[in-house]
């Protein structure tokens, strides 16, 4: 969830600043923009939520991740919560992952 949180602050942060070299007065843009915060500070919240409910959780707890990451489709994001954190530095996000194409239409 902090790696969302990163990626989408880096993501508003180019998208303000296409919207005021574009238009300064584009009420619509400047509209989605505060969205685009919104969901940032909306993943961030739900980062705190996560990392204080693994923190109140007795150490005798245990719950099945290979199973609930299943349900995931994006294969790394699945790999990556099916196993236990890897102790050594990662990528560049931009260059992890699958390229995953998709229809916005339907």
């Amino acid at each position: 969830m902090r790696r969302l949180a990163a990626v989408t602050d880096g993501i508003q942060h180019l998208v303000s600043e296409m919207v005021l070299s574009h238009t300064a007065s584009d009420v619509t843009s400047m509209l989605e923009l505060q969205r685009l915060d919104y969901l940032r500070q909306s993943i961030a919240g739900i980062a705190d939520f996560l990392e204080a409910l693994a923190a109140a959780a007795p150490p005798h707890w245990s719950l099945d991740a290979m199973t609930a990451s299943q349900a995931v489709n994006l294969s790394e994001l699945a790999l990556r919560l099916a196993s236990a954190p890897d102790p050594r530095p990662t990528a560049h996000a931009a260059s992890l992952g699958d390229c995953e194409l998709f229809d916005l239409a339907g």
